[in-house]
């Protein structure tokens, strides 16, 4: 049986910290292709190398982007998509707090960030969440990483077929006791030295760590910046699980 390519979406900010750096090591060791670029570049990208043979099938690719640039991928026995999103709202102070650290939009304060972000990106990204999430592909979230991540990884193995044999592949499918180690190596708490909700400085690589908390928005949006992201997208929020309170399903 022929191994199936992976492509793992998530909502920016959404977490891919805790998921993508697992399913690299787990899938290079079981001998798939790892795109050599991410989510900056999917867009330009992709689909060219796919259709140019660059990229080498069965492979694996992190990517942010909305759900039409996988079109007539989505759905195929040959494609497997994973799908992460996070509260939006925590998703723009996540964003507003590294903006404000990396000096973009240095005219403006970190309050009116905030509301740019809740106006301007947040309900476009919104949207294509519910396109995702509508889609069919696994739908994994922030909140149930952050609670069991080795739990979730068990949801995604099965579906990326992870221990079927595919004699194509030079690789082999990690052990249980391997699994758990690679997960270890990339948590939260080893990659930044603290635990979850505790404040430190911003550490940048490939992806973003700063709390990896959920509900932080409560915290810096105002009643009116609240309303106003009822207004824009509230159904939208609802849909994924986030109520106006802030408590997910």
């Amino acid at each position: 049986m022929a191994a199936p390519n992976v492509i793992f979406c998530s909502f920016q900010n959404a977490g891919a910290s805790g998921i993508d750096p697992i399913l690299q090591d787990l899938l290079s060791h079981k001998g798939y292709f790892l795109t050599p670029f991410g989510p900056e570049e999917t867009s330009a990208r992709f689909r060219q190398e796919l259709a140019g043979g660059q990229i080498r099938q069965p492979f694996y690719h992190w990517t942010h982007d909305a759900i039409g640039t996988f079109d007539g991928l989505v759905g195929s026995e040959r494609y497997r998509f994973i799908y992460l999103h996070r509260d939006p709202r925590d998703v723009a102070v996540s964003i507003a707090f590294d903006y404000q650290k990396r000096g973009f939009a240095a005219d403006r304060t970190f309050d009116a960030i905030l509301e740019m972000l809740v106006l301007v990106l947040l309900p476009v990204q919104v949207r294509e969440a519910r396109q995702w999430v509508d889609s069919g592909c696994l739908v994994i979230t922030f909140e149930q990483m952050k609670q069991d991540t080795a739990g979730l990884i068990d949801r995604i193995l099965p579906h990326i077929d992870y221990t079927a044999v595919d004699p194509a592949l030079a690789g082999k499918p990690l052990s249980p006791v391997e699994i758990a180690a690679v997960i270890e190596k990339h948590s939260f708490e080893r990659v930044t030295g603290r635990k979850r909700g505790d404040d430190g400085e911003i550490i940048r690589s490939q992806y973003m760590f700063r709390k990896g908390v959920s509900g932080e928005w409560k915290k810096h949006f105002s009643k009116d910046l609240a309303r106003k992201c009822e207004v824009l997208y509230g159904r939208e929020l609802r849909a994924l699980g986030y109520p106006p309170d802030g408590d997910a399903s």
